[in-house]
């Protein structure tokens, strides 16, 4: 293979999923929820309660990553799924009068390592702080400037930090964009052939 080649790596997948959700009839109906505010930000797509449903879904992603140098490199990805309203799920739901699943770009990054253990990246990118699905789904991407380092400390001990800023919402308008600030640290712990202790601690700050 040609050399330009040989730094070009690809990764996809597609999952099918058939889920059913049921409720109870005897629930408020959704728009007694809808109607407490104009844009309820706990549920911002409740519109049922009470109808079982049962649906498929689809979900396919495709990624390219290159390596310019042996410092920077960068990558993009497309996925399935809404484009506004659904940062959080990149499925499609089967059924729409057989028209085609939108697609959208999910990832553009650059990145920087100008050594092992350090990174700077900016554009849109995955979440570059350790959490569990609770606190960072697997699917959200966001969109900024993040730099994570990493430090031996002793044998099979290190530690690690990463930061970043990310615009949520812009306005043309007004000067209250509004923006995420991101910091964890954190130590992992690797002792015996088969135990692995890893703990973190961040603070986020939402503005305006």
């Amino acid at each position: 293979l040609p050399s330009w080649l040989r730094a070009v790596t690809l990764e996809g997948d597609v999952r099918v999923r058939i889920q059913s959700e049921f409720w109870d009839e005897d629930n408020l109906g959704a728009e007694i929820f809808r109607a407490q505010t104009d844009s309820p930000a706990w549920a911002p797509d409740l519109l049922n309660t009470q109808h079982d449903r049962n649906r498929m879904t689809v979900r396919a992603r495709l990624g390219l990553t290159a390596k310019a140098s042996d410092s920077l490199n960068g990558g993009i990805r497309l996925v399935t799924g809404s484009t506004s309203g659904s940062p959080t799920s990149t499925s499609a739901t089967a059924g729409n009068g057989a028209n085609r699943v939108s697609i959208g770009l999910d990832r553009a990054y650059l990145r920087w390592e100008p050594e092992h253990g350090a990174r700077v990246e900016g554009g849109r990118m995955a979440v570059p702080f350790d959490g569990t699905d609770l606190l960072w789904p697997d699917d959200l991407s966001l969109d900024g400037l993040a730099g994570r380092g990493e430090l031996d400390l002793a044998s099979g001990l290190y530690g690690f930090a990463a930061a970043g800023a990310f615009p949520l919402e812009e306005f043309a308008n007004s000067s209250r964009d509004k923006w995420l600030f991101g910091g964890q640290m954190g130590l992992d712990w690797a002792f015996g052939s088969a135990w692995q202790l890893r703990a973190s601690v961040g603070v986020y700050r939402f503005r305006n």
